[in-house]
């Protein structure tokens, strides 16, 4: 049970450590902006997705007022922008949506950036721009060896002692037979 512990916290410091070299720090992943959870942002970074906002009263519970996109790609706010002017609140700064023109903005840097409506603070939401395309983690060799030696020397642990257990049983075994062979 102790070993197994062991390996559980190993396990969990080398996933940290893994997660930090991608640069997604643990507190982005957790952040709520504009009451959108992290687990709550729709994709929309396929090429053609629809990013076009309806901003009125009914983005207060559209579903898409919590989106993910690629850096690169432009969120569209289609509405009445003098009755609901566009203003950037929460998240990640500088942002963007600030500056928008029209209603669009095109997302240069990865983030999560809040909107709201600057006359009904219901109307709001988050745009979550990740990476243009998201690469392999590059993981340093030292970690990779370090983790790897550590796999293979509990696994030779684990084989050694079902080893020697195996082979144990068999001298006992062997044992008992020539006892009765000499009989």
């Amino acid at each position: 049970m102790a070993r197994t512990a062991f390996l559980a916290e190993v396990v969990g410091a080398v996933t940290g450590v893994l997660a930090g070299f991608v640069g997604l720090p643990a507190s982005a992943q957790a952040q709520v902006i504009q009451d959108c959870q992290p687990n709550q942002y729709l994709d929309r970074t396929a090429t053609g997705a629809d990013r076009q906002l309806n901003w009125d009263f009914s983005i207060a519970t559209d579903p898409e007022r919590c989106l993910q996109v690629r850096v690169g790609q432009t969120v569209v706010w289609n509405g009445n922008l003098d009755s609901h002017p566009l203003g950037a609140q929460g998240g990640d700064t500088p942002n963007p949506i600030a500056s928008h023109v029209n209603g669009s903005v095109t997302f240069n840097t990865v983030g999560t950036y809040g909107f709201v409506c600057l006359s009904h603070s219901s109307m709001k939401g988050a745009i979550k721009v990740v990476p243009a395309s998201q690469p392999a983690p590059a993981v340093p060799h030292g970690l990779l060896a370090a983790a790897g030696g550590l796999l293979l020397w509990s696994g030779s642990k684990a084989l050694r002692r079902r080893f020697q257990h195996r082979t144990s049983r068999g001298s006992q075994a062997r044992g008992r037979t020539r006892a009765r062979q000499s009989e």
